[in-house]
């Protein structure tokens, strides 16, 4: 049987040791919370697991995210790395440079994408090449009234590409 003493002791020592503040990514770099940076240039037969064990020395990765081909699933050399820490972060960057088998790596801090402004002018893709203007006005009939449409053309000829733009009063008709 355990004397009561002991646990009280490991109690207090369980106490004592609190996680550094620095693992918690409370606040990263890219306003995701995160510490993230883009590799370029890897060796296309590189996985994640193989990703990770390059990176293990920079820090505690969290997630690896291999960018593939939609089509073959094949890797196209370029991935995200998340790690626990800035430090681990900057240890990585610090690496650019590096050569990884023959290929020589871009290493940098992972940028989110801006979110677009709202606009009141909403662009119109896959449009059949016989569509008019009147013919998106009419689609657009009983859900909201465009104030102007516009179908591109190609230059030369002046045949329509198959996208345009409508355009509404305002941002909130054209989210309607």
């Amino acid at each position: 049987e355990e004397k009561p003493a002991a646990k009280e002791e490991e109690a207090e020592e369980a106490v004592e040791t609190p996680k550094p503040a620095a693992a918690t990514p409370s606040k990263g770099g890219n306003g995701r919370g995160e510490f993230a940076v883009t590799v370029r240039g890897l060796p296309y037969e590189m996985d994640e697991d193989s990703i990770l064990e390059l990176f293990a020395t920079s820090g505690e990765v969290v997630r690896v995210e291999v960018s593939r081909f939609e089509d073959t699933g094949r890797p196209k050399g370029i991935a995200n790395v998340v790690f626990a820490t800035e430090e681990g972060k900057d240890n990585a960057i610090a690496r650019d440079g590096e050569t990884c088998g023959a290929r020589w790596l871009s290493i940098g801090e992972k940028r989110l994408r801006e979110e677009a402004e709202a606009s009141a002018t909403l662009f119109m893709g896959g449009l059949s090449y016989t569509a008019t203007e009147d013919d998106v006005y009419n689609a657009f009939a009983g859900v909201a009234e465009p104030v102007r449409v516009r179908i591109a053309t190609d230059r030369d000829s002046g045949e329509p590409k198959g996208f345009g733009h409508a355009e509404f009063a305002d941002v909130e008709t054209a989210r309607a």
